[in-house]
């Protein structure tokens, strides 16, 4: 019999490898071999965070608060998001790579995230890569 399948008395037993990741409120299935595909939402959020950030420091706009008046975004919304344009690199890359840790979400990157890279990475559960 093929190496993934068993039989046990009367009863075929089928063993497929894989590897199961939490996303959100769901879980994915992910095959040997196969990678991730990036979340959505966070992918979003760090895209307008760089942009966002751009924009302050090319001056389109004085403040936070300008720039979320123009966006139609309240004020706290834009000030989390613009958190973000200050994640490591590396945490960055494994969110577009769709390789975040497990049950990392939007709400997880907005809260109070740490300024220096290592303390991020400990707290967002992200290995140094």
């Amino acid at each position: 019999m093929h190496e993934n399948v068993e039989l046990i008395g009367d009863t075929v037993h089928i063993f497929i490898p894989m590897n199961l990741k939490r996303r959100s409120a769901r879980k994915e299935i992910i095959l040997p071999g196969e990678k991730s595909e990036p979340v959505r939402p966070l992918v979003q959020a760090v895209a307008r965070a760089y942009a966002w950030q751009k924009w302050l420091d090319e001056g389109k706009f004085a403040s936070a608060r300008g720039l979320a008046k123009h966006v139609g975004l309240h004020y706290t919304v834009v000030a989390r998001t613009l958190r973000l344009a200050g994640l490591a690199p590396d945490v960055v890359e494994s969110i577009l790579d769709g390789e975040e840790p497990e049950g990392l979400s939007l709400e997880k990157l907005r809260s109070d995230i740490p300024l220096l890279w290592e303390k991020q990475r400990k707290s967002l559960g992200v290995s140094h890569r």
